[in-house]
């Protein structure tokens, strides 16, 4: 597909596909990464849904990545405060005592971090200013 037939399809027309059900998660997921540049609220909607309502065994390693991928578009955006409540509920949902699998990598924790330094490192300046 040509990035204008991906963002049509993102868009709506996979409504109308005979498995849209079986898609609606990935396509959510897709919706936030054609989007996260020039649609922020687009993109953040496309991740909290995934987020939301990933379940079956199928969709949830989209989940940790959705989590990540909206942190990255609210830091972009600016907003810092919502990204402070999704980094609080990522880390409750994924806490360090999980099996091994289950929750996030050590490259997604390090990724995590990093992103968590940013948004502290913001506040800090707010604060001092």
């Amino acid at each position: 597909l040509s990035t204008a037939e991906l963002f049509a399809v993102v868009k709506g027309q996979w409504r109308k596909s005979i498995s849209a059900d079986t898609d609606r998660i990935n396509v959510h997921l897709l919706q936030g990464l054609c989007f996260g540049k020039s649609d922020p609220e687009l993109a953040v909607s496309g991740y909290r849904y995934v987020i939301a309502q990933a379940k079956e065994n199928r969709h949830l390693p989209f989940v940790i990545p959705a989590y990540l991928l909206l942190l990255d578009v609210l830091l972009t955006a600016c907003r810092e405060d919502e990204a402070h409540k999704v980094i609080e509920e990522f880390e409750s949902r994924f806490s360090l005592g999980l099996p091994a699998g289950a929750g996030p990598s050590a490259e997604q924790r390090k990724a995590l971090e990093a992103k968590k330094s940013v948004l502290w490192k913001r506040q800090s300046l707010k604060v001092s200013a």
